[in-house]
């Protein structure tokens, strides 16, 4: 998270896409209150990623992807936060 909040302070128009090792909800709201733009879980299908970072370029609520469903199943990606801006 240190380094998102350096990224964000240097180049506060940047988007940025937090990929991570896991899918704890602290982690992803941290990852949402510190200014990512996505949040990546590492359980995402990598045919996924180009069109993922497309919509996070494009995009102005904050999404997470790659989250499994209860049964292990992948699931497509999904908005989770959506914000005011």
């Amino acid at each position: 998270m240190r380094a998102l909040e350096l990224i964000r302070q240097g180049h506060p128009g940047v988007k940025v896409v937090m990929f991570a090792g896991t899918d704890e909800p602290e982690t992803i709201t941290a990852a949402s209150e510190g200014g990512a733009a996505a949040f990546v879980a590492k359980t995402i299908d990598p045919g996924e990623l180009p069109s993922v970072l497309r919509q996070a370029a494009q995009a102005t609520v904050f999404r997470v992807y790659g989250m499994a469903e209860e049964r292990g199943r992948r699931q497509p990606a999904r908005p989770a936060y959506q914000s005011e801006s």
